[in-house]
């Protein structure tokens, strides 16, 4: 299934009002799958990270999502979550991950480096 561009329009319009964590969740999912084409098989949800204590919001390949509401009042919080997750997931399977702060109106790409979660360089979205 593809996304129709009316509802593509009310996706990213809804996501730009940064609505709360479990409905960017949602609209997330959506565009992942109807959108992007990836498989739902493919997606977890509130994977549990046992040696951070904590849960990645959402898992697809090597990439992990932290969702907030808001990410101009919640950046500090994403930040200080990833560095932790990113390093259980790279040491349990030995491949690099890439982490994504969003609120679905801004995405920010993290990387592991030094121990320390740093945005990528020259990525960022804010819509």
């Amino acid at each position: 299934m593809s996304l129709s561009a009316d509802r593509l329009r009310e996706i990213v319009s809804e996501l730009a009002s940064r609505p709360q964590h479990e409905k960017v969740r949602a609209l997330i999912y959506e565009l992942l799958i109807n959108g992007l084409g990836a498989k739902s098989t493919e997606l977890d949800f509130e994977c549990q990270v046992t040696e951070v204590h904590g849960r990645i919001d959402a898992l697809l390949g090597r990439t992990l999502f932290e969702f907030k509401s808001d990410l101009r009042r919640e950046q500090r919080d994403a930040e200080s979550k990833l560095p932790g997750y990113l390093a259980q997931r790279e040491a349990d399977t030995g491949l690099h991950f890439v982490g994504v702060a969003t609120d679905g109106a801004t995405f920010i790409p993290y990387e592991l480096r030094g121990g320390q979660a740093l945005s990528i360089r020259g990525v960022h979205y804010s819509g």
